[in-house]
């Protein structure tokens, strides 16, 4: 073996190495980076203008993309989640009450059960109670993680300062990296950044959008917890066909069926379909532009299927997953042709 060949092998071993060590070290950070990511990808255009007006100093503009960023979307976002968890949180003393009532409940269940099975045998009291015993404990651990989420809001900041600064420099950095032919990563990175677009802004923000003026509208019209049928209406927004109505028209039947004032009842109805329903028509071409479209079924899933994956980030991660999958999909015949030829 030549001394050149022991230079080599010694320099991938040592290569190797170092990267497997780098990937312990960054793994934790991998779903912050992914999703600080895609705001870099929404904004930059922001980023991008401003930085016109700042002597080209992007130090400058990133820092107030971020302010404009933080006032305009996180502000209300942050004060929308809290009303919702401190909706969520009365809901939970609610439930807590109720324990001592279920307990009562299960009792006379099981004594009228006892007639027809063996006594003993099936002892609902303490399935229901070991049942509403995790549901309390999975909501208090959802509460107390809220004080654990400001380091990662802080590191959050952060990223996404140097994504927005440096983040031409990262790409390119990339494409030199990549094995692929640089036009072939150019292509898929564009891709990927239009349907990041497509998917952010068409999907998940016009979803927000319209849970904020479905809050707005419960609010206005008497529903109670209205941030969290706000909430509901979010989700909601994701599924094809039905949309919003599927909670603003049990909110609707909620309030006649519990008194509600007949303009409350006609208000919500109005809302629901000419600010809530309508709002999507007219919102979506401004966000969206003639990004790539991809079926809205697909991005319903990869919403779901993403927060049982990853937990609460899923919901930007799962669909930056179908983003690239959608890129790679587009540029195969390309990169395949040119490697068959």
């Amino acid at each position: 073996m030549t001394n050149k060949n022991i230079q080599l092998y010694f320099f991938l071993g040592l290569l190797i190495l170092i990267s497997v060590f780098n990937l312990f070290i960054f793994l934790p950070f991998i779903k912050l980076f992914a999703v600080v990511g895609i705001f870099a990808v929404v904004f930059f255009p922001m980023f991008e203008r401003i930085k016109k007006y700042v002597a080209s100093n992007g130090s400058i503009a990133a820092v107030l993309t971020i302010l404009a960023v933080g006032i305009v979307v996180l502000i209300p976002v942050t004060f929308f989640t809290f009303q919702v968890f401190g909706e969520a949180k009365v809901l939970y003393m609610n439930v807590g009450n109720f324990h001592d009532t279920l307990n009562v409940l299960s009792a006379n269940l099981n004594n009228r059960l006892a007639d027809f099975v063996p006594a003993g045998s099936i002892d609902l009291s303490s399935y229901m109670s070991s049942m509403f015993n995790k549901l309390l404990n999975n909501l208090g651990g959802i509460f107390s993680g809220i004080a654990s989420s400001i380091p990662i809001i802080f590191l959050s900041t952060i990223s996404l300062f140097f994504f927005l600064r440096d983040g031409r420099g990262f790409v390119e950095r990339m494409i030199k990296i990549s094995p692929l032919d640089d036009t072939h990563d150019v292509q898929i990175l564009t891709k990927l950044k239009k349907a990041i677009n497509s998917i952010v802004k068409g999907t998940l923000m016009m979803s927000g959008i319209q849970g904020l003026m479905a809050w707005f509208g419960f609010m206005m019209f008497g529903v109670p917890s209205a941030a969290l049928w706000g909430a509901l209406t979010i989700f909601a927004a994701l599924i094809p066909g039905v949309g919003t109505a599927l909670v603003v028209v049990p909110a609707i039947v909620y309030l006649i069926f519990t008194g509600g004032s007949l303009f409350s009842i006609i208000g919500l109805a109005v809302w629901g379909i000419f600010i809530v329903g309508l709002v999507d028509n007219f919102v979506r071409p401004i966000l969206v532009g003639k990004d790539v479209d991809i079926h809205p079924f697909l991005i319903m899933m990869s919403v779901f299927g993403g927060l049982i994956v990853f937990g609460a980030l899923g919901f930007l991660l799962g669909p930056l997953i179908l983003s690239l999958f959608s890129a790679l999909i587009e540029i195969y015949p390309i990169v395949t042709k040119k490697v068959l030829q």
